[in-house]
């Protein structure tokens, strides 16, 4: 079952011309009460990847039932087919060159593959030496795309050759994920088995550029608090203007990093769970004279026990809009700096 909020009444065309434009803050904000969940139905496994085309008119999904299907998004299967692997898929992508036509999937059966799913074709297979977890693709290079396989290796593809080159190599890692800036083309950024990130100039490989990390976690396992587990990132991501970073670092939080400003330390800290259990605090125009139990209005605590059943029903979209839309009001309306209040 895939879950999508789909929201109603938002011309697709003027929003991709907003996006587009890197004007985010002109979009339309959409009362929450109009968004509407559909449930898309198909796959007979676990859904463990989805990925929008560049348009966001079709969406493709990966299962551990091999098989890859196409979704509009109105939440009707358009296209569904056998990938041919032979182990659980973990990432798809639609090829930037492709026109919408040209599916690459990776799997824990080490291979990668590119299928022209509107037609009958054998797809072009490629071969790495652990499960590949995540794919990447940019529009800037629209016929190049990176793979991360757990043999620590990131590798690189050309859509016009049957070959794949090391891209780097981490020695006695895992390779999680990846990401590359869709508007910093040359920066990608790659997840492994351990919570510091690398940040790679990909024209120049042989050290990374960044490395970013949580301050409070190190980065050598001697002077790890985690002495009964260690800390994995499971996901990296570019934001749309390539200045931020989210980290994804498994049975820890989710981290934001400004990456172009070269600030490491990361801008958002609390889980959804730290912010729900945190005292319930609203802006004044005047913090530094008032105590914490000043700052706790009415209103503040009614959201965050709203949320609160949100989180607890599993219904986190739910939480994170209903815990959102007051702050951000509030900082409209009183024009003070609502995240430096709540600290």
């Amino acid at each position: 079952m895939i879950q999508r909020a789909l929201h109603k009444g938002l011309h697709r065309a003027e929003k991709r011309k907003r996006v587009q434009a890197n004007c985010p803050s002109e979009l339309p904000k959409l009362p929450f009460e109009r968004v509407l969940w559909l449930s898309f139905q198909g796959h007979d496994g676990c859904v463990n990847c989805l990925q929008w085309n560049h348009s966001g008119t079709l969406l493709a999904s990966g299962s551990d039932d091999m098989f890859v299907r196409i979704w509009n998004a109105e939440g009707a299967a358009v296209h569904s087919f056998s990938s041919g692997h032979m182990n659980n898929i973990f990432s798809v992508q639609f090829l930037p060159s492709g026109n919408d036509e040209i599916i690459i999937s990776a799997a824990g059966d080490t291979s990668v593959r590119m299928h022209t799913y509107t037609h009958d074709d054998s797809p072009f297979v490629w071969w790495s030496g652990g499960r590949v977890k995540r794919l990447a693709v940019t529009r800037a290079d629209p016929l190049l795309f990176w793979s991360a396989a757990e043999d620590g290796i990131i590798k690189q593809y050309d859509a016009r050759t049957s070959g794949a080159m090391t891209l780097i190599k981490f020695a006695g890692k895992e390779c999680k994920s990846l990401a590359v800036n869709e508007t910093r083309p040359e920066m990608m950024s790659v997840a492994l088995n351990e919570a510091a990130v690398p940040i790679y100039d990909r024209r120049n490989v042989s050290k990374p550029m960044l490395t970013v990390v949580p301050g409070h976690i190190p980065i050598t396992e001697e002077g790890s608090r985690h002495t009964f587990r260690s800390l994995s990132v499971t996901h990296v991501g570019f934001n749309s203007l390539g200045n931020e970073l989210i980290v994804n670092i498994g049975g820890e939080q989710i981290y934001i990093f400004n990456v172009l400003d070269r600030v490491n330390e990361p801008d958002a800290l609390q889980s959804l769970n730290g912010l729900l259990e945190a005292p319930a605090r609203l802006p004044v125009e005047d913090v530094s004279t008032l105590s914490i139990e000043q700052r706790t209005t009415d209103r503040f605590r009614i959201a965050r026990e709203r949320a609160k059943i949100n989180f607890n029903n599993k219904e986190y979209t739910d939480a994170i809009d209903t815990y959102s839309r007051i702050p951000m009001s509030t900082r409209r309306r009183q024009g003070v700096d609502w995240v430096n209040a709540l600290r």
